[in-house]
């Protein structure tokens, strides 16, 4: 059960001042998600977008991918969907990450393409204070780290990040000690 797949999703990051990331997710009967393969493009090339997420999708059989909030009209042009961008999406959306990671639900091919290198960045993802004393999240170079949190927002569905970010609005927003490291 642990490689009998069963479906999967995708998720891209079209970089035109950063790289592009498409990332691509497969997941067994028993909801555990493996990251296949993640490709990056450094051009801002929309005919590379289209023709990796093609690829990819022929190789996986995954027809279902997410994108950023802010490129609703790639989305479309893409055959995707935008993610939610409502307050406290990025949160939620990291929290979904975080989740599948901490019950062991989200697991790394590191045969894969590409893979290795996004498992190395997702270690870099961190939150820092400001002498101002708000606590911030750092995301430098994370475009292949928001490809895979675009597709596990569609692996886990876009109500869930309606509800938590409602949730996160009403509560205190102090961050969790742990992220993806």
């Amino acid at each position: 059960e642990m490689t009998k797949f069963a479906h999967g999703t995708g998720g891209i990051d079209l970089g035109t001042e950063h790289i592009s990331a498409e990332v691509v997710i497969t997941v067994t009967k028993g909801d555990v998600a493996w990251v296949r393969e993640c490709q990056t493009d450094a051009n801002g090339d929309p005919a590379w977008v289209s023709r990796t997420k093609q690829r990819l999708s022929n190789v996986y059989g995954v027809w279902s991918w997410g994108t950023d909030p802010n490129e609703k009209f790639m989305a479309r042009a893409h055959e995707a969907e935008a993610v939610s961008g409502n307050d406290g999406s990025r949160e939620a959306r990291i929290r979904l990450v975080t989740s599948r990671l901490d019950s062991g639900r989200l697991l790394f091919d590191m045969n894969g393409p590409g893979v290795p290198e996004l498992y190395e960045e997702m270690r870099k993802v961190h939150r820092r204070k400001l002498r101002s004393g708000q606590v911030i999240l750092d995301r430098i170079r994370d475009d292949r780290t928001a490809a895979l949190e675009d597709a596990i927002e569609m692996l886990d569905g876009r109500r869930m990040i309606e509800i938590q970010s409602f949730t996160l609005n009403r509560k205190s927003t102090r961050p969790t000690k742990r992220e993806y490291a």
